[in-house]
């Protein structure tokens, strides 16, 4: 988050051209995306781990 505003005050304070602020923001945007992913990818093995020990609760239960 922090990368996307520094890269929008960037284009605001500077003379970029169009061309190099659309892609300094892509290139903002996909580093974001990836981040996105990978925390989505580690709460799912989270959630994983979790349902697995409340399995195993269950079943000693029984």
């Amino acid at each position: 988050m922090e990368s996307c505003m520094t890269a929008i005050a960037t284009a605001m304070s500077t003379q970029l051209s169009t061309d190099e602020q659309l892609r300094s923001f892509a290139s903002v945007l996909e580093q974001q995306t990836r981040a996105i992913e990978v925390q989505q990818q580690e709460t799912r093995r989270f959630q994983e781990l979790q349902l697995q020990l409340l399995q195993q609760l269950v079943d000693k239960q029984k």
